[in-house]
């Protein structure tokens, strides 16, 4: 099932540009500019469109649980 959330780019730009990024069964399937957004107004850049494959990538979300022992 695809969900389409509203929210901003995480990028430290300026405008903070709004998006629509679009989810299917828990990866990102689609990133678009939202067109209610008062200064981008549904642009995104460049590096906003990289989002996806950035968040796409099979890393490590969590710190590795270390036991250290005695």
């Amino acid at each position: 099932m695809e969900t389409t959330h509203v929210t901003s780019c995480p990028l430290n730009c300026w405008d903070v540009c709004g998006l629509k990024v679009t989810v299917k069964d828990g990866n990102v399937v689609r990133i678009d500019g939202d067109e209610q957004h008062p200064i981008t107004k549904g642009n995104i850049c460049g590096r906003g469109r990289m989002l996806k494959e950035r968040v796409n990538t099979k890393r490590e979300r969590w710190p590795a649980d270390h036991h250290v022992s005695g």
